[in-house]
């Protein structure tokens, strides 16, 4: 797993967001913001954000990727 700085302004990493993503339940950019703040601010990272969600999402179980778990 990616330890990368994803967004800048909150100091948030790719491996953060991952986390967001396979541990609490993130299924969109939205989702995302809310639990780990990445975007919030300029909003540049958002288009990283959303290939990470892409990448990542079709790579869950799918009985998890239905879960909203937060």
């Amino acid at each position: 797993m990616k330890n990368k700085t994803v967004c800048f302004c909150n100091e948030v990493s790719e491996r953060e967001i991952i986390n967001a993503i396979k541990r609490k339940g993130a299924r969109t950019v939205a989702d995302i913001q809310k639990l780990t703040r990445a975007g919030k601010d300029c909003g540049r990272c958002k288009p990283t954000t959303q290939s990470i969600l892409d990448r990542e999402l079709p790579l869950l179980p799918e009985d998890v990727s239905q879960l909203k778990l937060f």
